[in-house]
């Protein structure tokens, strides 16, 4: 069974799209096909990005829809990378959950909580930007534009910044369902895309800590055994020997 934390950081890949370790014969192939269909998403606005900028040539593009494709790129191949190392990903959580569920004693479970503590503060820091950044980029902007237009206080080109997808949009944009429609899937991309960087950072961010909070608890068993009597002293250097065959496993 899962730590608190650690089920907390699977569902935190569960959202991000970086876990894939469902049962198939249950009502969980359900989930799977939803993960498999973001990542053909992501594949697919790429492929888009990149005709769009063919159709408008690269200087045309680079003004403004063309900086999606580095970005597109990145994302695509991370998550794919994910997908085809989705059994080690899985397996190193649950040995490294097993590594941590070991802690019987105080002060190794006070190193753990203060160190992971700070971790989910910025992790939670993190997505807070991400969520005020894609409000402020898209939804903010075409919510003024609509306010604006429908008081005629505004009859302009629509208020918008660089989408994906703008390539596909009439030159100068038209307030039609072709506009609207491609907004829309444009940031969808965007959404799913940022939850994909947010996972990324985020296994990171954990796998260091933890291993970091894994090293400190050795270098103090490894100092308190030169005060312990010869049986004890046994009973750690066993111990210490489990944790470092624990890292072994998570290596592979």
């Amino acid at each position: 069974m899962l730590l608190k934390d650690f089920m907390r950081f699977r569902i935190m890949l569960e959202i991000t799209g970086h876990w894939y370790s469902y049962d198939l014969k249950t009502n969980q192939k359900y989930l799977m096909f939803l993960q498999l269909l973001r990542l053909l998403y992501l594949m697919v606005i790429l492929i888009a990005n990149i005709y769009s900028i063919y159709l408008k040539g690269l200087k045309e593009s680079l003004k403004g829809f063309g900086v999606y494709f580095p970005m597109a790129t990145m994302c695509i191949v991370c998550a794919i990378l994910i997908a085809i190392k989705r059994n080690n990903m899985k397996n190193a959580l649950i040995n490294l959950n097993d590594i941590i569920k070991n802690h019987k004693e105080k002060w190794e479970n006070d190193i753990f909580n203060e160190d992971t503590k700070i971790l989910w503060k910025i992790i939670w820091m993190i997505t807070v930007f991400f969520i005020m950044f894609f409000m402020v980029y898209t939804p903010i902007p075409l919510v003024t534009d609509v306010i604006l237009y429908n008081f005629n206080i505004y009859n302009g080109a629509p208020v918008n910044l660089p989408q994906a997808l703008q390539g596909y949009m009439e030159d100068p944009p038209q307030r039609n369902f072709n506009y609207y429609f491609l907004i829309f899937i444009s940031a969808f991309w965007v959404v799913l895309g940022m939850l994909n960087y947010l996972g990324n950072i985020t296994s990171i961010c954990v796998f260091v800590v933890y291993l970091k909070v894994e090293m400190k608890i050795i270098q103090r068993k490894l100092i308190s055994l030169k005060n312990v009597n010869s049986n004890k002293k046994e009973i750690y250097e066993k111990k210490l020997i489990e944790i470092i065959k624990g890292y072994l496993l998570i290596k592979r």
